[in-house]
């Protein structure tokens, strides 16, 4: 009964966000007397929670002129997307887009006002704007740059005498002689997380693109689908599954949710996870030492994190106040509430040309591969003539088929390329 009621309350919240946030475009006409005053309310939703983005509303509502005031709602990552598809295609939403994989899919599909001529976009460096930009134009601008690595527990690595591993070989290395020690190496929320997905795709950065035999062109070909997954990348998922084959990854993760995999590394039960700043606050609050290694292939000389420009923030085409929403952006887009972005996400870095941040120790091991920009993401590459997120969730759910034993490389790589086939988007 308890699951069935989950479930119920999932719906309602959909219905209450559909509901009650979808008309946030109107909303911006619903003014609120405050005596002389009037108070024309900027909607925008987003997966980030409160606490996350508090500091950002706080300071943008600080500047606002004009009577205006912006309203955040949080909808849960696993929702949010089609949350906010819902919205787009019935002509309403939010005021405010914010997107990460799925934000150059919102400009194919015409959801979005071209702001290319908007002075504030000059504040960011090219490959911020690569997500929000299509055919020379541009719809959006970038929140912080995210990446992925490996945490790890340092305290269980000094008591076995081991140092972060530097290739994926040297990772399986310290996989088993932590599991011959009666140490779980390697936690995985399976049920709801992507943390395997991006194993598999900072391996892939590393060992197929960056460090093995092809470039990243190949994606922009499968995005037009002038290549496939299939009979390309076969041998290197064959390589990574040695993770799932020596039960690193195994069955019982998939009853797992990624929130569980936090106070387990905390409390000193699994060695590492696959995570990313947003992980930091909560880490440095409990009681261990612990650090990021990078995502790894087979050249320790040049390794790469999974990531890019996080969140994009662009202008509902429908919002009922288009003029109050270019002053949202503005403001977004300035250099103090960027830099209120990034203090909110600790260790990430930002598109604004002249910010530099500072990162702390825990960022040591990484350090040098984020200086030299080795940053990058499949799925981004994949977005310019598909729905990235439609594509990370056939991937997490064609690998919980290969951790059940149900699913073969084969059949992981001919189940994407099936998908991509479906959805690419026809000129």
């Amino acid at each position: 009964m308890r699951k069935r009621r989950i479930f119920i309350l999932s719906v309602l919240l959909v219905a209450f966000i559909i509901g009650g946030c979808s008309n946030s475009s109107n909303g911006s006409n619903d003014d609120t007397k405050l005596g002389n005053k009037t108070n024309k309310t900027i909607s925008m939703i987003g997966w980030y929670e409160e606490n996350i983005m508090e500091d950002t509303i706080q300071k943008i509502n600080e500047s606002l002129e004009g009577g205006y005031t912006l309203e955040y709602t949080f909808v849960n990552l696993k929702q949010f997307n089609n949350v906010l598809s819902t919205q787009l295609a019935a002509g309403e939403g939010p005021d405010i887009v914010m997107d990460g994989a799925s934000f150059p899919a919102r400009i194919k599909a015409n959801y979005l006002l071209e702001i290319t001529n908007e002075d504030f976009v000059t504040n960011f460096n090219e490959a911020g704007l690569e997500l929000s930009s299509a055919n020379g134009k541009v719809y959006g601008i970038p929140s912080y740059g995210w990446y992925s690595g490996v945490w790890y527990n340092k305290e269980i690595f000094e008591t076995y005498n081991l140092t972060p591993p530097e290739t994926f070989a040297e990772l399986l290395e310290v996989c088993q002689t932590l599991t011959d020690h009666g140490v779980q190496p390697l936690g995985f929320g399976l049920s709801d997380s992507d943390t395997a997905w991006h194993s598999l795709v900072g391996y892939l950065e590393n060992a197929f693109y960056n460090g093995g035999t092809q470039t990243t062109e190949f994606d922009t070909k499968f995005a037009e689908g002038e290549v496939t997954l299939s009979g390309n990348l076969d041998p290197y998922v064959n390589e990574w599954a040695q993770i799932i084959k020596k039960g690193f990854i195994d069955e019982k993760m998939l009853g797992i949710s990624g929130e569980q995999i936090l106070p387990d590394f905390l409390a000193g039960k699994i060695a590492m996870f696959n995570g990313g700043p947003w992980h930091y606050e909560q880490l440095k609050g409990g009681d261990i030492e612990f650090g990021m290694f990078s995502h790894l292939g087979n050249d320790k000389d040049e390794k790469w994190l999974v990531g890019g420009p996080a969140a994009n923030f662009g202008i509902n085409k429908n919002s009922k106040d288009p003029e109050g929403a270019k002053k949202v952006l503005a403001l977004l887009a300035s250099e103090e509430v960027q830099k209120t972005i990034v203090e909110s996400n600790v260790g990430g870095f930002s598109y604004f040309k002249g910010i530099d941040t500072e990162i702390p120790e825990e960022y040591n091991d990484i350090k040098d591969v984020l200086a030299a920009g080795r940053v990058g993401v499949l799925w981004d590459r994949w977005g310019t003539n598909m729905p990235g997120q439609t594509m990370i969730d056939e991937g997490i759910k064609q690998l919980q088929g290969m951790v059940a034993g149900m699913t073969t490389t084969e059949q992981f790589l001919k189940a994407m390329d099936d998908k991509a086939n479906s959805i690419r988007y026809q000129d």
